[in-house]
């Protein structure tokens, strides 16, 4: 693999890059590049399925037609460094997706890939249609071929980045070489953006700093790596191609639903707290997480809301029926009063991470671990 490398120390402070914008690939740099493409990618001038794309297929069109140029493109050099391969999940095979069955990521992936599919099928008639000699003259072919597709929005995905443009709203960035920096969940950098104004204004700069409240910077001939964001491993997992063990961000999605012995009775009072009134910091909802938690005796925690919305759930009749607005608050954020009630909480949670565990199989996931 690549990676980068400090040449010299670089303690918190330090800046590690300042790349010009000429040197960036962006949608407003691709479109100056190649007007055709300009004019194939306008989101009022895409169908209406591919206008929220319209800056993906711009880039992975660019780097499509990049490919395609060889040794005379532009970023040649960088195109060459690329993998030709990724380990992502959609570009398993069928046998290696199946893996993932009885995980939250398996119809994520079905669901992306089926969704690739249909953005190339509609981005290709559309060119033809209204743009029947750019792909002709870009790659030599009358249409982007699934592979080649597939391998630019992996680019893309496990390269690029957005950043905010003064005056307008964020642009995605593909920084050549710099893209080669590994992930550390626990690594911070900053990225300053004041001077990249645009790509029509090639003077500007991007620059990335370590912060000077950073716990240690990079001694000479460190690699360097960046944290890539407070992403979970089924995410790392679906746009990097890799997982992190003792991931600080790892969670798993938990969605609460009305018991089933409920009442009408109970089933409004709920609703009543649940969407009608102001819960100030409860967070009390349907949607929750388990979240990696390293000061929690086995490194797990409930997202903030979940024991409270289970209290809420699990209350019925004369119990429930005490909560009102002055007081929901205080007595969620306690023990119940009702000590079966209380049990029935985290007897269901406990319950909820021991499905979870048994449907993903192999792993090693405690029943009510850390909570």
């Amino acid at each position: 693999g690549r990676a980068l490398l400090a040449s010299r120390a670089l303690p918190p402070g330090s800046r590690l890059a300042r790349l010009p914008s000429a040197l960036l690939i962006t949608p407003a740099s691709a479109r100056l590049a190649a007007p055709g493409i300009a004019a194939a990618t306008e989101a009022d001038g895409l169908p209406g399925e591919l206008r929220e794309f319209a800056e993906t297929l711009c880039l992975a069109l660019f780097l499509v037609a990049e490919e395609a140029a060889g040794g005379d493109a532009r970023f040649a050099r960088f195109v060459e460094t690329l993998p030709r391969e990724f380990t992502t999940p959609p570009n398993w095979s069928e046998q290696e997706v199946e893996l993932l069955e009885g995980s939250p990521l398996h119809p994520l992936v079905e669901t992306f890939v089926t969704e690739l599919g249909e953005n190339l099928v509609a981005f290709n008639r559309h060119l033809k249609e209204k743009h029947p000699a750019l792909l002709p003259s870009l790659i030599g072919a009358d249409e982007i071929a699934p592979a080649k597709f597939l391998r630019a929005v992996a680019v893309l995905d496990s390269r690029a980045f957005k950043v905010p443009v003064p005056g307008g709203k964020d642009t995605v960035v593909i920084a050549p070489f710099l893209d080669m920096a590994n992930h550390d969940p626990h690594r911070e950098i900053f990225f300053d953006h004041k001077l990249l104004s645009s790509a029509e204004h090639p003077s500007g700069f991007l620059e990335i700093d370590i912060p000077a409240s950073a716990s240690r910077g990079y001694d000479a001939g460190e690699e360097v790596r960046f944290c890539y964001g407070e992403l979970s491993n089924w995410q790392l997992l679906l746009y990097y191609g890799f997982a992190v063990p003792n991931n600080p961000f790892e969670s798993v999605d938990l969605v609460l639903s009305d018991p089933d012995t409920s009442d009408a009775s109970d089933d409004e009072t709920r609703r009543a707290i649940f969407m009608g009134l102001d819960d100030g910091d409860l967070n009390l909802g349907y949607c929750h997480s388990l979240k990696s938690h390293p000061s929690s005796p086995r490194g797990v925690a409930p997202s903030p809301g979940l024991i409270q919305s289970l209290r809420l759930l699990l209350l019925s009749g004369a119990s429930l029926a005490t909560l009102n607005v002055a007081n929901f608050a205080d007595k969620l954020s306690s023990p119940l009063e009702d000590a079966d009630a209380e049990r029935a909480v985290w007897a269901s949670l406990a319950g909820m991470v021991a499905a979870l565990r048994d449907g993903f199989g192999g792993m090693e996931i405690e029943a009510g671990a850390g909570i």
